[in-house]
């Protein structure tokens, strides 16, 4: 056996950069800091803070709230026999064993928090497409995943993963997955794949899961990561990254399509291109000489793309890394990844050979110091914010070795299917993948900025940077010929759209003349002036200082809206404090929405002793008004139907519907008139039935067609809101591992959020009823009355009289109907028939 080179031989062969590195390593190592100390695992406590990544997520949330920006979602088609129970059975177990899929969020005037709750059973709706014709079903495939991909969530409320699964045929699924990367990153998805591969095996042989419990939970690491990051620890690293960007541009300039808009719609698109085998592999053969990486060659042809496009010799790239330093969070679904910004600099004109150099140095140092959480640069570096701008880069490029493989399922051929999610929290992101058979590059962008033929021409110019890089690394980067580029400069000199010329009504802050200082003048500037001094440590603030200025960063803008909202009464939306940073123009924000009677909640709702019968809510009364005006119609049904593949335990199902109705006492709730008006009665706690119809005594071709009929029919039947029930159930079976279980409710004590409640509680019942065990669900601290008595308690006084002028301005004059050209005249009376296509 040959002996191995002696440390010093392979110490001769690392460049600098490396070396730099592996010496800061092993000093870590040697002082104890950086791996020495495991992450201790805590005992559930209450809630938990964030880690930094999550704190930026949760931020940027609060801060353009309802978008679908940072949803993670994959679709995989799975061919060949799935046992859907397994399947299921599969990922409850992951989610019982990764508790950052059973949390949610909250604000509090100390800063975020993370809930866990005790379980959560994913529900996985089964959506059968296989009675569509062939020729639309994969039109229907791709807009329902697309649809489920673009979801949004609610942090608050959770939650954050859910699943679906598309029925093609007998052995034909998609299986979609969504989480919000609050709770997940690139990684967890691979690391949710080994495990559902496993857990899915066991299964379906019968087996338990054979997996050791995990070391410790994302909460774990978040604890630690804060207690770490301070101090000297965080000084050293903080001190790196100030001196690598100091003097680093707030902006790349380059020539935009049209002007940014104040408030982005996060709309995103996408052009692909190849990058040719032999062409990447010349590219990683300079590389190696260089002692570099692909990486690090393909970055220096992006950031010359992106300097010859702007005109600037010092820019910024954004670059994700894992995250996972250590071995105890590798195996954990969660946000681990960070962000690095790569300073680019093309000063002196130099050649592609001196760009590569100059990345490489930069990386290296980048990589030594990828500890620090962005969140801390960014609230330590306090960028001029605006909230149409990504803080300190605007463009994300990722290097993707290999791609991600589909999990290998028993019995299974799964194959992951592309999902286009049409979003983008960057300008510009520039994705390769793969290397061995040649790279695959997308170059995604926001359309609120770029028109396809402009990313196009851009993917045509970072393709020829490459092959000037692999073919003659010694000539100039401004030698490399792009076509059509210096036109498109002159025009965005001569009339287009750079960067620098902001949009209209946006103004900037004038620092050359600083206004003399004016106090507080109002009762809402001097409130505004006491939470500042608080979060920011000043004595004294004028109308005119500037939150970001006096040391403001974004967990401080959360905190400053929670203290807003609980001692001024106010929901402060977190984009004003962007939009109008100065003391004075916040407190006329806070002013303008106490004069707009925009809804607070200023007590919380609280159940209310059953003293008879309560009153409707103001939604209940007009669905009721609707129902006398229409009696016995179906318009206000809300018909579900669930198709329940496995064996089936219709008596345990029967007694779930019948906790669910206990425990929501809207499900057992009528309408009857007391003196003339509608009033809701609750009824006792009692036996739920569960029609069953065996469509099993049918010949196969028949039993599609009756349960269709019969799905109609029930969807269809009318309620009597005076007598009740108002929910009601009926189940068919086809085979003994074939059922559909039809749930019908009235709007009137339902909406399509409860379905979503219903689905989560009915399995945790099930669950418990089949294995024995008591369902995990907390305690119901109010019931639907108690929000009805207290929507009406607050629909009196002057905010509800604000509210009602505001809506009487703002729909003044509207027409009373849409004047559509129909193909019939309206009838007297609506009978509410409708279709769809």
């Amino acid at each position: 056996m040959s002996k191995s080179p002696e440390p010093p031989d392979r110490l001769k062969d690392l460049s600098p950069e490396q070396r730099a590195i592996l010496m800061r390593t092993l000093r870590d190592r040697t002082a104890g800091r950086a791996m020495a100390a495991s992450i201790p695992k805590r005992p559930p406590a209450g809630p938990a803070p964030l880690s930094f990544a999550q704190q930026r997520l949760w931020f940027l949330d609060r801060l353009s709230p309802g978008t679908s920006t940072y949803n993670i979602a994959r679709a995989l088609r799975l061919r060949g026999r799935l046992d859907v129970s397994a399947f299921e059975r599969a990922l409850h177990e992951i989610a019982r064993r990764h508790a950052i899929l059973r949390t949610r969020f909250e604000g509090t005037p100390a800063g975020p928090v993370q809930i866990v709750a005790p379980s959560l059973a994913p529900v996985v709706p089964v959506i059968d497409l296989g009675a569509l014709p062939v020729s639309s079903r994969e039109t229907e495939i791709s807009r329902l995943a697309s649809e489920e991909a673009r979801r949004p969530f609610d942090l608050t409320r959770g939650p954050l993963l859910r699943t679906v699964l598309l029925r093609l045929a007998a052995d034909d699924h998609i299986f979609v997955l969504a989480m919000h990367h609050i709770v997940g990153d690139g990684w967890s998805l691979g690391a949710l794949d080994r495990e559902l591969a496993i857990l899915y095996e066991a299964f379906c042989r019968g087996r338990p899961s054979p997996l050791p419990d995990l070391p410790i939970q994302y909460s774990d690491f978040a604890h630690w990561q804060r207690e770490r990051l301070r101090g000297e620890e965080l000084r050293g690293l903080l001190d790196s990254w100030l001196r690598c960007l100091e003097g680093a541009p707030r902006v790349l300039d380059l020539p935009l399509d049209r002007p940014r808009p104040q408030a982005p719609s996060y709309g995103g698109a996408r052009v692909s291109f190849m990058l040719p085998a032999e062409q990447v592999a010349r590219v990683r053969a300079l590389a190696l000489r260089e002692k570099a990486t692909s990486f690090m060659a393909l970055l220096a042809a992006f950031q010359a793309l992106l300097h010859r496009w702007s005109g600037q010799d010092v820019l910024c790239v954004g670059t994700p890394v894992a995250g996972r330093t250590r071995l105890e969070i590798e195996p954990l679904i969660g946000c681990f990844v960070n962000t690095l910004v790569l300073r680019g600099d093309l000063s002196g004109d130099p050649t592609l050979l001196e760009l590569l150099r100059r990345v490489r140095a930069e990386t290296s140092e980048a990589l030594a110091n990828q500890e620090l959480p962005f969140e801390k640069l960014v609230e330590n570096l306090r960028p001029e914010r605006d909230p149409s701008i990504h803080p300190l880069f605007q463009t994300m490029f990722v290097v993707q070795e290999e791609a991600s493989p589909a999990p290998d399922l028993p019995g299974l051929k799964p194959e992951i299917v592309d999902l286009e999610t049409r979003t983008t929290p960057f300008d510009l992101t520039l994705v390769l993948s793969g290397e061995a058979g040649g790279m695959e590059g997308t170059l995604e962008y926001s359309t609120d900025l770029f028109d396809s033929p402009t990313v196009e021409r851009m993917a045509g110019h970072f393709a020829a940077l490459v092959e000037a890089l692999a073919a003659d690394p010694a000539q100039k980067v401004s030698a490399v010929s792009l076509p059509g580029l210096e036109a498109r400069r002159e025009r965005a000199r001569s009339g287009g759209v750079p960067e620098s010329v902001r949009a209209p009504g946006r103004g900037s802050v004038d620092r050359a003349a600083p206004r003399p200082f004016v106090p507080p003048r109002t009762e809402s500037e001097r409130a505004l002036a006491r939470i500042w001094a608080e979060l920011l440590g000043g004595e004294s603030f004028g109308i005119d200082d500037n939150f970001f200025e006096a040391g403001g960063h974004s967990l401080l803008v959360l905190q400053l809206v929670a203290r807003v909202r609980e001692r001024l009464r106010v929901d402060l939306p977190v984009r004003r404090v962007f939009e109008r940073p100065t003391l004075g123009g916040l407190a006329e924000n806070i002013d303008a929405e106490v004069r707009s009677g925009a809804p607070f909640e200023e007590t919380p709702i609280r159940a209310a002793p059953r003293q008879g019968p309560a009153p409707l809510s103001f939604a209940q009364r007009r669905l009721w008004f609707i129902d006398q005006l229409q009696p016995g119609s179906p318009a206000y049904n809300i018909p579900l139907a669930l198709r329940l593949t496995g064996r089936l335990d219709p008596d345990a199902l029967e007694r779930s519907l019948e906790a669910i109705v206990s425990r929501h006492e809207v499900l057992r709730t009528v309408f009857p008139l007391e003196d003339g008006e509608p009033v809701q009665a609750v009824g006792p706690a009692a036996t739920v039935s569960l029609p069953r119809v065996d469509l099993g005594v049918l010949p196969r071709p028949e039993r599609e067609t009756e349960a269709l009929r019969l799905a109609a029919e029930e969807a269809r039947a009318p309620f009597d809101l005076a007598r009740g029930p108002l929910f009601r159930g009926r189940l068919l079976r086809r085979s003994d591992e074939d059922h559909i279980l039809l749930l019908t409710m009235h709007h009137i004590v339902a909406d399509g959020w409860s379905i979503g409640v219903l689905l989560r509680e009915l399995q945790t019942f099930y669950d418990a009823h089949v294995t024995g065990r008591p369902p995990l669900l907390p305690h119901m601290p109010i019931q639907y009355a108690d929000y009805a008595s207290w929507e009406r308690s607050h629909a009196e006084g002057g905010r509800a009289e604000a509210q009602a002028a505001y809506w009487r301005k703002q729909l003044s004059g509207a027409p009373t109907a849409l004047d559509l050209p129909t193909d019939r005249p309206r009838p007297a009376a609506a009978t509410f028939h409708g279709s769809w296509r």
